[in-house]
């Protein structure tokens, strides 16, 4: 389902983010890379290897990121089509519109940027859109901020205390409230897959992801050497 923390800081341009990944362990991803050279060249990721796309695409050359967080809304007819494509074309200037989400399922996409923040919202009818308030603020299935998001309240009340620095290691107990441990999800093993903490600024914009053996953090750049 994911959970992306972020704590907005306008007025200072900064921006810190935390994205946590929750999906099938048995699905098959690449690390972080730039594997959309024709569509989104700029593009740096973890691509999934089924339906090609990421939930989360950065921009370090324009200080952006675009995370796609899954939302309640379904699919019960016809095909599905993948949302890991929208953080991709969100970053090559193509925006979600009513008219190309047909078949897709509900959704939360989050723009995170030093200065803004806004979420693009598809409950399978209606998209809305809205900016986010600097802040804390925690990203679910369930939406922004939702106090009845048993995760979401953990992760927030954590984040509040959170004497977040310039190390991705300030995050680890954040982190910890959000991260989901494997469980049975119709048969297949689901849970958190990983984890990446991002820091964005008016010149600067930084990448980590965590390490799955022994839980140390790696720039995003590292992986695709």
């Amino acid at each position: 389902m994911c959970t992306v923390a972020f704590r907005s800081d306008p007025d200072a341009g900064l921006l810190q983010l935390l994205s946590v990944r929750d999906e099938f362990l048995d699905r098959p991803t690449r690390p972080f890379g730039h594997w959309w050279p024709d569509t989104a060249p700029e593009a740096l990721g973890a691509q999934d290897l089924v339906a090609g796309g990421t939930n989360l695409a950065l921009d370090i050359t324009r200080h952006q990121a675009w995370i796609v967080v899954n939302g309640p809304a379904e699919i019960s007819d016809g095909p599905v089509r993948s949302r890991g494509w929208l953080p991709l074309n969100a970053l090559a200037g193509r925006l979600p519109d009513p008219e190309s989400l047909t078949n897709t399922p509900g959704f939360h996409l989050l723009r995170a940027e030093a200065r803004r923040v806004s979420i693009w919202t598809w409950d399978g009818n209606e998209l809305t859109t809205r900016p986010v308030a600097a802040g804390n603020h925690v990203l679910t299935y369930a939406g922004l901020d939702a106090s009845n998001h048993q995760r979401s309240r953990a992760t927030s009340t954590v984040l509040d205390s959170a004497p977040l620095d310039a190390e991705p290691d300030s995050w680890n107990e954040v982190l910890a409230a959000a991260w989901v441990n494997p469980y049975d999800l119709g048969s297949r093993p689901y849970g958190s897959v990983g984890a990446t903490a991002i820091r964005l600024g008016p010149v600067e914009a930084h990448g980590w992801s965590r390490r799955h053996d022994d839980g140390s953090w790696i720039p995003m750049t590292e992986e695709t050497n």
